[in-house]
């Protein structure tokens, strides 16, 4: 029985890793992102292509992560209220992922399309669920060791096996949970005068479209592209 517990916890530590993994590649994009943010030109259309691209694989990347969430069962009040209360933004997510990472034979994508139409909310959601996370990856060593020294030992596991400790927190203690998605506002307003243009251009695409995405001629879609990003 104790060879067996032994295991059990040897799988879950190993699970953790994984999914902590996945945590850091999101991170790693988020700030190639964010930087991307900072420093290009909006009216720079290289920029605009360039932006569109890291956005792209900084959003998919958090899917996988919240899918892992979700696979591995792993449980968190905050995360939770995020993961569950906004279930359209799970499913908008994962169909964004699925139109990055699996190729389209259209330029404009419905399913990208209707994520970006609902992008500021849906960026802000994101925001907050990715400050969460780090929050329980960097409180995690305290759930399952006893002492602080044992707690800064397993940190330091962690950093060797992940290659990364959050260090840029806002707060490591668990905020209110009706706090969370005016935390992700602040933290993604450097975004958004990005993102504002695409939002309401692919939003008059969407209502003069079908139910299943707009309908765009050859011509149309690049101006659309040219205008929304």
């Amino acid at each position: 029985m104790s060879g067996q517990s032994t295991q059990m916890r040897i799988k879950s530590f190993d699970q953790f890793i994984s999914w902590a993994r996945y945590l850091y590649w999101f991170e790693l994009n988020r700030q190639r992102f964010d930087q991307l943010t900072q420093e290009s030109d909006s009216s720079s259309p290289s920029d605009k292509w360039k932006w569109w691209a890291f956005m792209s694989q900084f959003y998919s990347s958090l899917w996988v992560v919240i899918e892992g969430w979700q696979t591995l069962k792993l449980k968190d009040h905050n995360i939770e209220y995020l993961i569950a209360g906004c279930p359209q933004y799970c499913r908008l997510l994962k169909k964004f992922r699925d139109s990055v990472y699996h190729c389209s034979p259209t330029l404009l994508d419905s399913r990208s399309l209707e994520f970006v139409k609902q992008c500021e909310a849906a960026a802000f959601w994101a925001m907050a669920i990715h400050e969460e996370f780090q929050r329980f990856y960097w409180k995690w060593p305290e759930t399952v060791m006893k002492s602080p020294e044992q707690v800064d030992e397993m940190r330091k596991h962690l950093l060797e096996l992940v290659g990364w400790l959050p260090t840029n927190l806002i707060q490591v203690h668990k905020p209110r949970s009706d706090d969370l998605m005016r935390r992700g506002r602040k933290g993604n307003e450097r975004g958004w005068r990005f993102f504002k243009p695409a939002c309401t251009t692919t939003d008059r695409g969407h209502r003069a479209g079908t139910r299943d995405g707009p309908k765009f001629s050859r011509q149309d879609i690049f101006a659309e592209v040219q205008e929304a990003i």
